[in-house]
């Protein structure tokens, strides 16, 4: 019996409700009620692996510059951004850091490093 799950689209300022349809092995078998070929290929993607890039900011040990902005290599799970997110708050970043230096390495063994997105210098 096939199975239907409604997404919100985020290609585009449309929004589309996409109704995805997966059948009884977990396929996608169908998209609909999106506007656009965009909002198909997101729809699949969404449903086989819902991920988001992670943007967030890390403790120094630099009174000059507290925080040092970074960001996931790559989309973690939606289901460990939590725990990511605990994770990088026990890290201190010490200085001298580049930009886009990996600063977390396998965070919380997602096999997702953090980066850098500026530099902290010594």
């Amino acid at each position: 019996m096939a199975k239907e799950t409604e997404l919100i689209c985020i290609m585009c300022p449309l929004a589309c409700r996409v109704t995805v349809t997966i059948d009884d092995e977990g396929n996608v078998t169908g998209v609909t009620n999106h506007l656009c070929k965009e909002g198909e290929k997101y729809a699949i993607a969404e449903y086989k692996f819902p991920g988001r890039v992670l943007t967030t900011t890390l403790l120094t040990d630099d009174a000059s510059q507290p925080l040092l902005p970074a960001r996931s290599s790559k989309p973690i799970p939606k289901t460990r951004l939590m725990d990511v997110m605990y994770s990088l708050s026990t890290i201190r970043v010490k200085p001298p850091v580049k930009m886009a230096q990996v600063v977390v390495p396998n965070v919380a063994g997602t096999e997702v490093d953090i980066v850098s997105t500026d530099e902290l210098p010594e």
